[in-house]
């Protein structure tokens, strides 16, 4: 960028609060994320531990961002997140995806996975 270059400008509506979706079973995993909000007041933290309920839950509070984790023991992470793509109303909610897996074969699938 040079000093002639316009600067870009935010998006007209910037929201007042980032509502949060964490969807995780591990209740450890998700008292750790609740903690590192605890002092962040304009962001809000909903927490969903069983996969089936996700996307439903996801609906009702149309969260800004949703956190997956991949390794749930019930329910597969990439098919909660095939759910979220098929699903309108939650098909455009960016998700960040973390996992204990340190796989390159997993990295891989998770950065291709559209959802189809």
């Amino acid at each position: 960028m040079t000093p002639s270059d316009p600067v870009p400008s935010l998006p007209s509506e910037v929201p007042d609060r980032v509502v949060v979706f964490l969807v995780d079973d591990h209740d450890i995993e998700a008292e750790l994320v609740r903690s590192a909000f605890r002092f962040e007041p304009d962001i809000e933290l909903h927490h969903c531990s069983r996969g089936d309920e996700a996307v439903a839950m996801a609906l009702q509070i149309q969260p800004t961002v949703i956190l997956q984790d991949l390794g749930m023991a019930e329910r597969d992470g990439l098919a909660i997140i095939s759910q979220f793509r098929a699903t309108t109303g939650t098909h455009d909610i960016p998700i960040i995806v973390y996992s204990g897996w340190d796989s390159p074969k997993i990295k891989s699938v998770v950065f291709q996975h559209r959802g189809e």
